[in-house]
């Protein structure tokens, strides 16, 4: 028969390093040093301090885990604990008590224009305008222009990238042009605007 775990000694959240979609973060934890037999872990989710649903958020495979990455779950503060479990040779599986409880705050993160939007000509096509800018966040890309006195267009991309690049072609020529620039994520939007030429 298997060594019956200890308790998982803590557990700790960190932001994720990489920008995503959604946000994310990272449970990390450390086993207790007397643990033995380990195969895995499973971390609990709830919306109320001290009480969490009868199935886990997540199961962990491998008594050596360390970490997890946390979807986003929904705004407002969320409480995890997690628990390790050994599986006995008749395939029984005995969890540990849970870990100490740890919560983490979700919040809307737009992204965020990081340059200035510049609107380019082709350099073979005096009718074709190319749009770039950044954002610090991966979001989608969308830019509406128009001329005063005309029902505006709209050039879009859902992709979400951090480096954004449209191109509006078919201009009229001579003409001064107004656009505004969008990129939005699932938190929200941040836009701009400016002007350009086909002269």
């Amino acid at each position: 028969m298997k060594v019956r775990s200890k308790i998982v000694q803590t557990i700790v959240f960190v932001l994720a390093s990489v920008y995503a979609i959604a946000q994310t973060k990272t449970a990390t934890w450390e086993p207790h040093p007397e643990a033995a037999g380990l195969t895995g872990f499973e971390l609990w989710e709830s919306t109320t301090s001290g009480t969490f649903p009868s199935i886990p958020k997540q199961t962990i495979l491998g008594g050596n885990s360390i970490q997890t990455t946390i979807d986003k779950p929904g705004i407002g503060r969320w409480y995890y604990v997690l628990t390790a479990h050994v599986m006995e040779d008749d395939g029984t599986v005995i969890r540990s008590d849970p870990s100490n409880e740890a919560y983490a705050d979700w919040k809307p993160v737009p992204p965020t224009f990081t340059s200035p939007v510049i609107a380019s000509k082709d350099l073979t096509d005096k009718k074709t305008i190319h749009f770039t800018w950044k954002t610090d966040r991966s979001s989608n890309s969308a830019v509406q222009y128009n001329r005063i006195g005309f029902l505006p267009k709209t050039v879009s991309d859902a992709s979400y990238v951090i480096n954004h690049f449209l191109t509006a072609s078919g201009l009229q020529p001579n003409q001064n042009w107004f656009f505004i620039a969008e990129s939005c994520n699932g938190d929200g939007c941040d836009q701009s605007t400016g002007s350009f030429s086909t002269r």
